[in-house]
C-alpha cells in the first residue's frame, strides 16, 4: 500500500522533473544543432551577462555617438 505524499515533495519531484526535461532538450538542441554563428552562439550568453554586470541602460553609447556627431 502506498504512502502519502506531501503537497511540497510532489512539487519538488515535479520540478526536478522539469529541470531535467529542460536540460536534457538543451543538450539535444546543442548536439544535433548545426546554427554554430558566432551570433546565434552569443545570445545564450546574454542572460548571464545581464546578471553579472547588470541591465543594458546602464552602458549607453549616446555619448560617444554624439562626439562623432561633428565629424560627419
Amino acid at each position: 500500500m502506498s504512502q502519502p505524499v506531501a503537497p511540497s515533495t510532489r512539487r519538488r519531484i515535479s520540478d526536478n522533473n522539469l529541470k531535467k526535461e529542460h536540460e536534457r532538450r538543451i543538450d539535444l538542441m546543442h548536439h544535433e544543432s548545426h546554427f554554430n554563428f558566432i551570433k546565434i552562439h552569443l545570445v545564450t550568453h546574454c542572460s548571464d551577462h545581464r546578471h553579472q554586470l547588470g541591465n543594458i541602460p546602464m552602458y549607453s553609447t549616446e555619448v560617444g555617438e554624439l562626439a562623432h556627431k561633428g565629424d560627419i
